[in-house]
């Protein structure tokens, strides 16, 4: 990476060969652009060009590989004018390189080529001729030739900053060094991405023990971080959006960092973990900067591990994780949401899956992890602020709700007697259903699939606060739950049911379910008169 340590930039980037190298960016529009993203990118135009017949499996890669790694040579009918990332791309052509190179898999020569080339093998800026400077501060080492509008003390400060927050504050782990690292600091790059790309981290060699760590991991991993050298291209703006758009960079960056340094042995985690957790993340680091709003609203009705790159869905489970936050001790505490970020990946480190180390941190708390859904998507639904309507809400609902459309309901039951069929797939996912606002009835929530786990809400709105009603327990396969009487509070404006199924089992699989009104149930109420005992 460096000119006078050439040796060590080609082992570390050379000598790993086995690794299947992860790519984890950060793409973000400007401030004024905010709101839905377009689908117009150019992996989007490429995936519909192979759903349509135009190119074939090998050409579909092929031109993937020159969106990341040389966007000229993509035909121009392909490239799209959308903000993308290129998390899962990387990750893919990175598996397909390794089934080549394990003689798994044959490809077109032209692809073969392609994928067998140092520049993915590499997967980085990293192994681009040298920057003819270089910086150092107390923990890293910057490399870079030249930046605009931002001075290099900007890119240090930040560091520093962003490093000290993490580690001394939160108490999250060091990052770990590559044992070929002569520095005993981590590796920053900065050079030119365009102006669609900020920067990514990436791993550059298996340290398998973080040392930095009381616990003993098995795939810790050593990276290096590339940073874009001019920010002021994103807003077309001066020094102090530039700077804001560099912190939340180096914010969401440095978390990468974090999580390869915990390693994944169990396996690796959809990419959703990776980037929803950063960008939840950068509330934390940089509270007020708002930058992770571009990815509201995050679609409920697809499971998690299904949300992919196009219109930057991979990012947008955020407020799921920072709804967590707010619930449990509360943002920018070291034994509040933090905790619970800090627990979760450590437990990946020790080989859970995500969705356990997620869940046993929050049982930590109290809660767990289809407890903290189903809350969280009565309170993305309404969006309220804490002040109103506390705890299904968010302590800057407002902004969050500025220039966007929320969600819209899944069904609707219009009076007693009807019924509302709906479905779920497995993996965390919820539907909204419309209930009269008047009257009383019962309602019967019935799971008629053999599998599934679903809980069901009653949430009433009655002048803007929000007032919730759980039925009893979680719904398993071929069970039901019901609410013998509900009387709709007077002047509620609306009323709906939240469904939510937090199975994991196959996220490809529907679990079908019925939600009926039925007349209310008397309750009767019993006078017993109690006579006295007699004993002869």
């Amino acid at each position: 990476m460096f000119r006078s340590e050439r040796r060590w930039r080609k082992l570390v980037l050379f000598g790993w060969m086995t690794c299947v190298l992860v790519v984890l960016s950060l793409v973000l529009p400007s401030n004024e652009q905010l709101s839905a993203q377009s689908s117009d990118s150019t992996p989007s135009r490429i995936e519909q060009a192979y759903i349509d017949g135009e190119i074939t499996s090998d050409q579909r890669l092929l031109y993937l590989f020159y969106a990341v790694y040389a966007p000229d040579r993509v035909p121009s009918r392909y490239q799209g004018t959308a903000p993308w990332s290129a998390t899962l791309i990387v990750r893919e052509l990175n598996a397909v390189r390794q089934q080549i190179l394990n003689g798994s898999l044959t490809v077109s020569p032209q692809l073969r080529e392609a994928l067998l080339s140092p520049r993915i093998q590499e997967a980085t800026f990293c192994d681009q001729e040298d920057g003819s400077q270089s910086y150092e501060t107390a923990n890293f080492i910057i490399n870079y030739n030249d930046v605009a509008v931002l001075d290099i003390a900007a890119y240090a400060e930040t560091l520093e900053y962003v490093r000290k927050t993490f580690v001394e504050t939160y108490g999250f782990a060091k990052p770990p060094l590559s044992s070929e690292n002569p520095y005993g600091k981590y590796p920053v790059q900065i050079v030119d991405l365009g102006d669609e790309l900020y920067g990514y981290v990436v791993t550059i060699d298996l340290v398998g023990d973080n040392p930095n760590t009381s616990d003993v991991e098995i795939e810790a991993l050593a990276s290096c971080m590339v940073l874009h050298n001019d920010y002021s291209v994103f807003q077309n703006a001066g020094a102090e959006l530039a700077l804001q758009d560099l912190q939340a960079t180096i914010g969401h960056e440095y978390f990468h960092a974090i999580q390869f340094g915990y390693g994944d042995p169990e396996g690796a985690e959809e990419a959703v973990w990776y980037e929803s957790t950063a960008a939840y993340i950068e509330d934390e680091i940089y509270p007020g900067a708002a930058s992770n709003y571009q990815y509201l609203y995050p679609d409920l009705t697809t499971p998690w591990a299904d949300q992919g790159s196009e219109n930057n869905a991979v990012y947008s489970l955020w407020p799921i994780f920072r709804y967590a936050a707010e619930r449990h001790g509360g943002l920018q505490q070291r034994a509040g949401g933090i905790a619970v970020m800090r627990e979760t990946w450590r437990n990946i480190g020790a080989g859970q899956n995500a969705y356990d180390a997620y869940n046993n941190a929050l049982k930590a708390k109290g809660s767990d992890i289809a407890t903290n859904f189903q809350a969280a998507a009565i309170s993305l639904r309404f969006m309220k602020d804490c002040a109103v309507t506390s705890p299904y809400c968010f302590s800057d609902a407002s902004q969050m709700r500025a220039g966007r459309v929320g969600y819209s309901n899944t069904g609707a039951i219009g009076a007693v007697g009807q019924a509302y069929n709906g479905s779920l797939r497995d993996g965390f996912t919820a539907n909204w259903i419309g209930l009269p606002n008047t009257g009383e009835y019962k309602i019967v929530v019935s799971n008629l699939a053999s599998g599934g786990a679903l809980k069901a809400s009653l949430v009433a709105e009655v002048n803007g606060r929000l007032q919730v009603q759980h039925l009893s327990g979680t719904i398993a396969g071929g069970a039901s739950a019901s609410l013998p009487s509900y009387s709709v509070p007077a002047g509620a404006t609306q009323v709906l049911l939240t469904v939510t199924n937090s199975d994991r089992s196959d996220p490809s699989q529907a679990r079908n379910y019925r939600v009926q009104l039925l007349p209310a149930e008397e309750i009767v109420v019993t006078d017993y008169i109690y006579l006295p005992f007699v004993r002869n």
